[in-house]
């Protein structure tokens, strides 16, 4: 199996917030304080507690403000920041990240939402399977602004759905994946694309898995979600 320290992490933190807008004023979503520290810290915690080493900080919407940080915090693990100076959408942060990773496996992670998965079973799961792209999967909770992932036989991909009323096979996309490189070869090289709308669901046909997780995806994209989050945070719930 692939030692965690040698997987390269992106997270995509360059999201302006709109929705949050009234809340965290101009700063960037994913530096919101929960618990005394920015959030980003605690995603990178959780996740280097895997064995995660070197983290890719895809940042944009005053990027300079997560990068001082970390400068003047600095972590016990590598951190490296590539900056968009135009928003370039899920899609775009991961291919302009591209000559950051070294790895030919590696993990990526909104930067604005957390779920709690054992990150060591999901990286043997993509391993097993052989995947190219592989993503956390949970079970649907009802959010209207997401799109619906079908999974069929031997955990295989088949297809995503907007705004599909539910069935047994749907899941939520928790916004984890792990890819295989040779994933650049299949996108389409446009400036600015999204991940989840305009290069998953094309890229079916190639070894797409889901890793079914349980659990709640605490996504604070909008202000009643946030105070959710913050809520649930507080609590020592997540």
């Amino acid at each position: 199996m692939l030692d965690p320290a040698k997987i390269d992490v992106i997270i995509l933190c360059g999201g302006k917030g709109k929705r949050l807008k009234k809340i965290v004023k101009d700063w960037p979503k994913p530096m919101s304080v929960f618990s005394g520290k920015p959030f980003l810290t605690h995603l990178m915690v959780y996740v280097a507690g895997f064995g995660f080493r070197r983290f890719i900080l895809s940042t944009g919407y005053r990027g300079h403000t997560i990068e001082k940080y970390y400068q003047q915090h600095p972590a016990s693990w590598q951190i490296e920041f590539c900056r968009e100076t135009k928003a370039l959408g899920t899609g775009g942060a991961v291919w302009h990240a591209k000559p950051w990773i070294s790895s030919r496996v590696f993990l990526v992670l909104n930067g604005d939402s957390f779920l709690r998965v054992g990150l060591d079973k999901f990286l043997k799961f993509h391993l097993v399977k052989k995947a190219l792209l592989s993503l956390v999967l949970v079970r649907c909770c009802g959010k209207v602004d997401s799109g619906k992932v079908l999974l069929g036989s031997r955990q295989r991909i088949i297809g995503f759905e907007e705004k599909a009323s539910y069935k047994p096979n749907h899941f939520d996309n928790a916004g984890i994946y792990l890819m295989d490189r040779s994933v650049f070869n299949h996108m389409r090289r446009k400036e600015s694309f999204s991940l989840e709308y305009d290069f998953f669901p094309f890229f079916l046909k190639e070894r797409c898995f889901g890793f079914v997780q349980k659990g709640r995806l605490l996504d604070f994209g909008t202000p009643d979600r946030y105070a959710y989050a913050k809520r649930h945070w507080a609590k020592g719930l997540v």
